[in-house]
């Protein structure tokens, strides 16, 4: 007679890699800063990656009652090792068969954009790679194909502070010219513009202003921010660290560029561009 009353214990489904959009951010400076005696920079740095790590979460698509008005909302899964964060979104769920490339990439150029904000405010500036490929990415795991290529990608192709998109990527959504959000530099690489979603964000946290205020209060952010890029840079080439100041004019470079890609009626009520 078989006395064993061991319950068997169900199978668990083994992890298996799906196609996923994967964006790869990591902060520049984080080095230094870690290096250096500055231990509250050190300290927001660790807060930061820290808050990332507590609100880690796995991919999901918020879906509306009413889905031929309102499309799926595609959440990415986010974790964070070291200086680096990434987001991804699985193309393979099912239930993100609505959620397009171009949603996605929008998520990530929002999500890059307040990482960015925070890095200046202890002088770091923010780079990355959006790739789409082969992914695990579950549970705080982050394992694959795709997250290779976008290290790969960010380490040989990313020179100072830009998120590139993968040609790959760019040809899910078709030829991007003019869509709102990429643009293409001057080595021919498609990148995401996330200095100009942090316009948007303010924009669209002072709606309650009349317009004129609204402009005015979006022209002088526009100028203090590359005022204060410009700033941090002269510091850095006082201090000798002459190509970190380099990435820092970069930065004021493509943030002029980046306020000048946007709708003038932004600044101006005539339409005309922002002058720096």
């Amino acid at each position: 007679m078989n006395t064993d009353t061991t319950e068997e214990k169900p199978m668990l489904a083994l992890p298996v890699m799906t196609n996923q959009i994967l964006a790869y951010i990591d902060l520049l400076g984080f080095k230094e800063i870690i290096g250096s005696a500055d231990s509250a920079k050190s300290q927001s740095i660790l807060t930061l990656l820290s808050e990332i790590y507590g609100s880690r979460k796995d991919f999901s698509v918020i879906t509306s009652k009413m889905p031929d008005i309102a499309p799926p909302i595609a959440i990415p899964a986010i974790s964070s090792f070291s200086d680096h964060v990434v987001f991804s979104f699985n193309l393979d769920d099912p239930k993100a068969k609505n959620a397009t490339v171009y949603q996605c990439l929008s998520v990530v150029r929002y999500a890059v954009g307040n990482f960015d904000r925070f890095a200046r405010s202890i002088g770091c500036l923010v780079r990355g790679a959006v790739v789409t490929g082969q992914l695990y990415h579950a549970g705080g795991v982050v394992f694959g194909p795709a997250l290779v290529e976008a290290y790969e990608l960010e380490r040989d192709a990313t020179v100072g502070p830009r998120v590139i998109v993968h040609p790959n990527t760019i040809k899910r959504i078709g030829y991007p010219e003019g869509a709102s959000g990429l643009f293409r530099d001057q080595d021919g690489f498609w990148c995401l513009d996330y200095m100009s979603a942090q316009l948007k964000d303010l924009a669209n946290e002072n709606t309650l202003l009349n317009e004129e205020k609204r402009r005015d209060l979006l022209k002088i952010w526009a100028c203090n921010l590359r005022a204060d890029v410009l700033k941090q840079a002269k510091s850095l080439e006082d201090k000798g660290a002459l190509r970190a100041a380099s990435k820092w004019h970069s930065y004021a470079a493509q943030f002029e560029q980046s306020m000048k890609r946007l709708d003038g009626k932004f600044f101006n009520v005539d339409g005309s561009a922002i002058q720096f």
